[in-house]
C-alpha cells in the first residue's frame, strides 16, 4: 500500500476508502512506527469492529491511517454472554435508577410511540398519572432519604399490577409523579381498576432510613384514553390527562378522578 501522500491525494484516497469501509480516517501521530499495517478488533453494544492501521505520510508529516468495518456475524464467540450483558444493559438504560419502574426515555420512545400501531390493530390504550400528594412537605418533614424511599415504595405498589412487558408497565414519569400505561383497555377501564387498587392500597409507607418510621401518604390519580381524542397520540392523551389530575388535587387529593 502507498505510503506517502499530497493533502489532495489523501483526500480521493479517503473518499474511495468511504464507499467501502465503516470509518476511514487519519489522526496525527508521532513517532509513528515504520512497521506495516496492523489489525485489530474493538467490541461495540452490537457487534465488533475489525480495525486496520497503517502508519503514512501526508505532505512529509508522520499520520496514522485507520480503516474500520463491521464483522459479519460478530457476536464475540469467545464470550457467551454477551447477549445477556446487551440484554441487561439496554434493560438497565430504560429503567429509573431510583425505582426500578421504566423511565420517560423508554415510556416515550418505546410504550408512546406505540400507541397509534395498537389503536390501527384495534386496541385502545388508556394511559394515567398518578402523582403523590403534598411530596414536598413530607420531605421537609422526613428528609429527602425518606422521600426517595417513598417514590421507591409507590412505584412498587403500582408495578405489582402493572408490570408486563409493553402491553401493562409503570413508569416514572417526573420526580413523584408515574405513569401507568394499558394496552386493550378504555378510560373508563382503567380508572376503574385504578380506583379499585387504591381503595385497597396500604397508604403507609414504613421508612428504614436511620430510626424506622411509619409515613402515610395519599396520591392523586387520573386516567385518560385514546377513545376520549382525536388524535391516538400521547400529547394529546397527557393534556386530558393533567388536566383531570389537576382538578383532582384542587378538590383535595387522594383519589381517582372521575371523569364525567
Amino acid at each position: 500500500m502507498e505510503r506517502n501522500f499530497t493533502s489532495a491525494h489523501l483526500a480521493e484516497v479517503l473518499r474511495q476508502m468511504q464507499s467501502i469501509f465503516d470509518t476511514a480516517e487519519v489522526t496525527d501521530a508521532e513517532n509513528v512506527p515504520a512497521a506495516g499495517m496492523t489489525v485489530g478488533y474493538t467490541s461495540r453494544m452490537d457487534g465488533t469492529d475489525c480495525v486496520l492501521s497503517c502508519p503514512i505520510t501526508v505532505d512529509g508529516a508522520p499520520k496514522m491511517l485507520r480503516l474500520s468495518v463491521g464483522v459479519a456475524g460478530a457476536a464475540p464467540a469467545e464470550d457467551p454472554g454477551a447477549a445477556r450483558e446487551l440484554e441487561m444493559y439496554r434493560d438497565d438504560m430504560n429503567r429509573d435508577f431510583l425505582s426500578g419502574a421504566y423511565n420517560r426515555r423508554y415510556w416515550e420512545s418505546v410504550f408512546c410511540r406505540g400507541i397509534s400501531a395498537h389503536v390501527a390493530a384495534g386496541q385502545p390504550v388508556a394511559v394515567a398519572l398518578v402523582k403523590v400528594d403534598d411530596f414536598g412537605a413530607i420531605v421537609k418533614a422526613h428528609g429527602q432519604p425518606v422521600g426517595d424511599q417513598l417514590v421507591c415504595y409507590v412505584a412498587n405498589v403500582w408495578k405489582k399490577y402493572y408490570d408486563e412487558k409493553d402491553e401493562k408497565i409503570v413508569c416514572r414519569l417526573t420526580g413523584h409523579t408515574f405513569a401507568v400505561g394499558c394496552v386493550g383497555a378504555e378510560a373508563i377501564d382503567l380508572e376503574s381498576q385504578l380506583r379499585v387498587l387504591y381503595e385497597q392500597m396500604n397508604l403507609t409507607c414504613t421508612s428504614t432510613v436511620g430510626m424506622m418510621c411509619r409515613v402515610p401518604f395519599t396520591l392523586s390519580i387520573a386516567a385518560a384514553g385514546t377513545d376520549e381524542v382525536s388524535d391516538k397520540v400521547w400529547p394529546e392523551l397527557y393534556a386530558l390527562c393533567d388536566q383531570r389530575l389537576r382538578a383532582q388535587i384542587a378538590a383535595g387529593g387522594n383519589g381517582v378522578y372521575t371523569a364525567k
